[in-house]
């Protein structure tokens, strides 16, 4: 660490800093930020002065560190002045700063690469885990060098203001990815970038099969797209894919039993459309533990490679074992927040869940969100909690898609047609309103 701070630097800035006192706010720097100790003492009696209201000058700050007995250890209060003598000016302290900031990142690299070392030689983690936790401790270093000092409502209103002004007078637009159904578009204005999506029923409601509609659809638009799998084999998947694409039964399909041409021309058509999709499959024995799938974006973000996921399902996934928890609500709190950890990289994520059994309890089937399985967290993590559901008046075909929370739009329920034989899922009777058209 010898080469990695500046004594002279740290003086400089506090000098700075004890001329005008403007200097520390301007230059959102942290008592964290600073290696000598003494040094480190001052700059938290000058954040406490400040953030209490009072002034930061020599002798409020000298009375400060009389107060936590810290006066005599940073050398009295000749040390203090020996501080503005030391910065004739506080021209330079953003300066002084950015640099004292810059040596703090460098420190950090050099822990975590430790801590990574470490990590390396735990053979009792999967090497899944490993680097996972090394990619996130990397980046959590990294980061701690950019500002974190907010922006003024100013600057804020400046860029919403550029964005509405960039959209006036233009066609309707989606602000996230189209799901491919409009009903859908309007209430959720897309598939966000940086949003959790929770898609949730009871088993058979035709979750595995919304997300391989939602997930072509998307690929359709030439998104790169990566679809995980916790329960089926990629050949299965792409069996129902190919069914709800050529609407043949998926019996006849897997049998090769078409009936006639038009059949087999359906079947020849979507091998061609799917063969160039930006679409990655993934089985159960790739991604059953959510690390694994952290993983796998991370590294496919890092190349430009992914744009959008789908998870299937979050009650299959399984936490590695070197951090496991006691109770199976904690591991799935753990799941959705790894899920959430993701939409960090500013992609959407679309995680399938399984509902509990209170809703068949019920003397209306419809799901609340009470009735997320196993952890309470789900409804908390998720930008967007979406149900599928069948009324009675036609459950073989009619299927309501809930929207119950939607952190920045609207609720609703959008109608869509399930054909079961196929796995295909169509757009319904469109109730939706028009915005302004």
């Amino acid at each position: 660490m010898d080469d990695l701070f500046n004594v002279e630097l740290e003086r400089a800035f506090l000098g700075c800093v004890l001329i005008d006192q403007n200097t520390w706010t301007e230059a959102a720097i942290r008592p964290a930020d600073f290696y000598i100790q003494k040094n480190m003492f001052i700059a938290t009696a000058i954040d406490r002065l400040l953030k209490s209201g009072s002034s930061a000058d020599v002798v409020t700050v000298s009375h400060e560190l009389n107060k936590y007995n810290q006066l005599a250890e940073i050398g009295g209060d000749a040390y203090l002045t020996s501080l503005v003598t030391s910065a004739p000016t506080s021209l330079n302290a953003i300066t002084y700063a950015e640099q004292i900031k810059d040596l703090r990142s460098r420190r950090q690299l050099v822990d975590e690469a430790s801590r990574i070392a470490k990590l390396a030689y735990d053979t009792q983690k999967q090497m899944s885990t490993v680097a996972a936790e090394a990619r996130q401790g990397l980046d959590n270093a990294l980061n701690s060098s950019k500002s974190h000092s907010g922006r003024s409502i100013g600057e804020a209103l400046k860029e919403f203001d550029e964005t509405i002004e960039s959209r006036k007078d233009k066609p309707f637009s989606l602000l996230g990815f189209s799901t491919g159904y409009q009903d859908i578009d309007y209430t959720l204005d897309g598939l966000q970038n940086g949003w959790l999506y929770l898609v949730a029923a009871r088993p058979g409601m035709g979750k595995t099969a919304m997300l391989g509609n939602l997930a072509i659809n998307v690929a359709k638009q030439q998104k790169k797209v990566l679809f995980f799998s916790a329960e089926m084999h990629d050949q299965r998947i792409v069996a129902r894919m190919i069914a709800a694409e050529t609407k043949i039964n998926s019996d006849i399909l897997k049998h090769a039993r078409m009936k006639d041409e038009e059949e087999w021309r359906r079947y020849f058509a979507a091998i061609e459309t799917f063969e160039h999709l930006p679409l990655r499959l993934y089985k159960p024995d790739e991604c059953r533990m959510v690390e694994q799938i952290e993983n796998i974006t991370r590294q496919l973000y890092a190349n430009g490679e992914v744009e959008i996921i789908f998870v299937d399902y979050l009650q299959l996934l399984q936490v590695d074992a070197g951090v496991r928890t006691s109770t199976r609500e904690q591991e799935v709190t753990k799941i959705a927040q790894t899920l959430k950890r993701i939409t960090n990289l500013n992609i959407p994520v679309v995680a399938a869940a399984q509902l509990s059994r209170a809703i068949e309890l019920r003397s209306e089937g419809k799901p609340q969100l009470s009735d997320l399985r196993e952890s309470g967290s789900l409804e908390q993590e998720a930008d967007a909690v979406c149900f599928l559901y069948h009324p009675d008046d036609d459950p073989d075909k009619s299927l309501e898609f809930i929207v119950a929370k939607n952190r920045d739009g609207a609720l609703g329920e959008c109608s869509l047609h399930y054909d079961k034989t196929t796995q295909k899922i169509n757009s319904g009777l469109k109730k939706t309103i028009a915005l302004n058209p």
